[in-house]
């Protein structure tokens, strides 16, 4: 419950002192219930409406309880119909193509990138993924995967591609 109506909810508790099953409302009260149980129907929800439509002949606990409850079985409905929905959709798995070989994004646990260049002046831009230490028990798969390339604009094309294929899959890779 709101603020405002916590508010008026003290106030009407401190000016009436019986207890009813059924509580007074004022007439504004009754137009806009009127008014939101019409919206229910134009929605669909022509059980919600239903309810309403009880308000005020039934005792107020079992109007709560009724409209809690088809709260609770929209809840329900909505997360089977996301579930029937996410099963009718094929997984799309991202995935880094890497010219002979194309690799799960999931299985890239890190990479290290450099570049340098060789006596001859050449230049070397490589990439690994999942960089390994010699020394290591278990090897994850793809260690020390090398991507090597000739051409610098090539490899900074590849590293753009390569990070923004990593975000779309939601790593963020260091």
């Amino acid at each position: 419950m709101n603020q405002y109506l916590k508010s008026a909810s003290k106030k009407y508790s401190s000016v009436i002192d019986k207890e009813y099953l059924i509580n007074p409302i004022s007439e504004i009260d009754g137009e806009i219930i009127t008014e939101v149980m019409e919206l229910f129907k134009k929605m669909g929800a022509k059980g919600i409406a239903e309810i309403l439509k009880n308000y005020k002949y039934l005792k107020d606990e079992e109007i709560r309880d009724q409209l809690l409850q088809a709260n609770i079985d929209a809840a329900s409905r909505a997360g089977e119909e996301r579930v029937n929905e996410l099963k009718k959709t094929p997984m799309r798995i991202p995935m880094v193509d890497f010219g002979e070989d194309t690799i799960s994004a999931y299985l890239i646990f890190g990479y290290k990138e450099s570049e340098y260049y060789d006596a001859e002046d050449c230049y070397h831009g490589v990439l690994m993924l999942n960089p390994t230490p010699p020394e290591a028990t278990r090897l994850p798969l793809y260690a020390n995967y090398r991507m090597e390339f000739s051409d610098e604009e090539k490899f900074e094309e590849f590293m753009f591609n390569f990070k923004a294929k990593l975000q779309e899959a939601g790593l963020n890779i260091i």
